[in-house]
């Protein structure tokens, strides 16, 4: 195989890859917004409860509020992860691009 042919085929395969990465960032930041879209309603509706005294349903909404502070923070360890997964591959293009 010549070298401009694999040249050519790593930058395609280079663009998909970009490609691909853009869509799971798009969709990490989706989820996080929904998240956090999520805490801010919860907090509301707990200071609703807090002022009405429904101490019951103040506690079912922590728990709430636990599991979407526990989503939040999987996906931004998700996406640091994928970042840095790209950030490598990224560099191994780069490297290769170089032969």
């Amino acid at each position: 195989m010549s070298s401009s042919h694999s040249r050519r085929s790593l930058g395609i395969s280079q663009y998909s890859e970009q490609r691909e990465f853009d869509s799971l960032f798009r969709d990490f930041n989706e989820m996080l917004q929904f998240a956090v879209r999520e805490i801010t309603f919860t907090t509301e509706a707990a200071t609703d409860l807090e002022e009405a005294e429904e101490q019951e349903k103040l506690n079912q909404l922590d728990v709430i509020m636990r599991d979407y502070n526990d989503l939040e923070n999987r996906i931004n360890f998700q996406r640091t992860a994928l970042n840095t997964l790209k950030i490598k591959v990224d560099a191994v293009h780069k490297f290769a691009s170089i032969f």
